[in-house]
């Protein structure tokens, strides 16, 4: 960013590039997923990870984001900004070098993993 010292937090970010003009941003961190336009101010949270990143995270919720849109045939809502999320954490490797792309199976069972953490010890 223009004339910008040091570290931009997400919200510094998304507000900087929104005041330049950008009609929507969409920020990836840590699993974590924040999106910032005139119509849409959503945080995604991250889905459970051993890790805070890990290669190719980030490519496989752009992956899973045209995934979702693209089956639809409809801009992206929530749900798909969640399942694209998801999709970072289920990119992980146990070991080695991890796949470019989880399968849709694998995403899904780690938004269920979450969804059941969630109703066992919901949030306060």
């Amino acid at each position: 960013m223009p004339g910008c010292q040091g570290e931009l937090s997400i919200e510094e970010l998304t507000e900087g590039l929104r005041a330049l003009g950008v009609r929507g941003v969409c920020v990836t961190e840590e699993f974590g997923c924040v999106v910032r336009s005139e119509s849409t101010d959503l945080d995604i949270a991250r889905f459970p990870a051993r890790l805070r990143d890990t290669p190719g995270a980030r490519e496989a919720f752009s992956a899973a984001l045209i995934h979702r849109v693209l089956a639809k045939k409809r801009n992206f809502d929530h749900a798909d900004l969640e399942w694209a999320t998801a999709a970072m954490s289920a990119s992980q490797s146990s070991g080695g070098v991890a796949d470019s792309m989880p399968d849709v199976h694998k995403v899904e069972r780690v938004v269920e993993a979450r969804v059941e953490r969630d109703r066992i010890s919901p949030k306060s």
